[in-house]
């Protein structure tokens, strides 16, 4: 097989790993405990296990400490052999057109010079706006009930839509966000967004939570669950979403795993099949 299509069959085949952000910063840190990255590292070069990198990781580690966040995210990922940008999300692809639909990925050598990029800037800015526009609106809507409360949430949106009448894309993702979009066959056509929202709405509903800035964020790293085969989270999270694991379309069957347990991560990896010949070198196939 010519290292090209070897690239793109691992891109579409390989298992996948998405760690919460949490994770990927004590990995990035040096605070993983001893031995455990190692052992972690050793089963996805072993089972050919791509760490996937998003742009809700980015948008997440922003806020936390900026450009030495930013470099912490890119350390972490290099230690994995394989490793990947999605760069056809999941927001994207739902609702299906067709069954099975999947994310697409690139294959990241340089995925220090992906992360820390400048043009990942204005992008970085405008999604993160649609974070803090639903922020914004659903702390406002706290004190209300019902309709009442859906419409205050309404009223402070508009200006953020608004601005992005002309860009469908901006539109969507907000609108995802905000727990709007038509709902029709939600679960079977749209199993990350589903995720998502049920993980928001649980939120939402509990009257002692305060509403934290990084809500939306964290929702939305649920919507790629549905499309990897190893995934961690925190613990609120995995209450939530774990228990709607079982009957959810997606392209993978997720192994979904709480944050601080990497021992658990090394067990589910070594538990996967085999994906076919690996390279000699795995920094070869990841170096475009």
């Amino acid at each position: 097989m010519s290292r090209e299509r070897l690239r793109k069959h691992a891109e579409a085949i390989w298992p996948r790993l998405y760690l919460d952000t949490a994770e990927l910063l004590e990995i990035g840190d040096g605070r993983a405990a001893p031995g455990m990255l190692e052992r972690l590292v050793d089963a996805t070069r072993r089972h050919g296990v791509i760490a996937i990198a998003s742009l809700h990781h980015l948008i997440d580690v922003v806020p936390r400490g900026g450009a030495e966040a930013v470099t912490s995210l890119a350390n972490a990922f290099e230690r994995f052999p394989f490793r990947a940008v999605v760069t056809v999300e999941p927001t994207e692809i739902e609702p299906w057109t067709s069954a099975g639909a999947d994310i697409e990925l690139a294959l990241a050598g340089n995925i220090r010079e992906v992360l820390c990029s400048p043009a990942a800037g204005s992008l970085l800015a405008q999604v993160g706006g649609a974070h803090d526009a639903v922020f914004d609106a659903i702390t406002a809507g706290r004190q209300e009930v019902g309709l009442e409360r859906l419409a205050v949430v309404l009223r402070k949106l508009e200006p953020w839509i608004a601005q992005c009448r002309q860009d469908d894309a901006s539109r969507a993702r907000l609108h995802e966000l905000a727990g709007t979009t038509p709902s029709v066959d939600a679960q079977a056509r749209s199993p990350g967004i589903s995720l998502a929202r049920n993980l928001g709405a649980e939120r939402e509903r509990d009257p002692r939570r305060q509403t934290n800035r990084s809500d939306s964020v964290d929702a939305m790293h649920a919507v790629y669950f549905p499309y990897v085969d190893v995934a961690t989270c925190d613990r609120q999270a995995f209450s939530c979403v774990e228990k709607r694991l079982s009957g959810l379309a997606g392209t993978r069957k997720v192994r979904l795993i709480r944050n601080g347990h990497l021992d658990h991560v090394v067990a589910a990896i070594e538990s996967l099949p085999l994906p076919g010949p690996l390279p000699e070198e795995p920094a070869a196939l990841a170096s475009a």
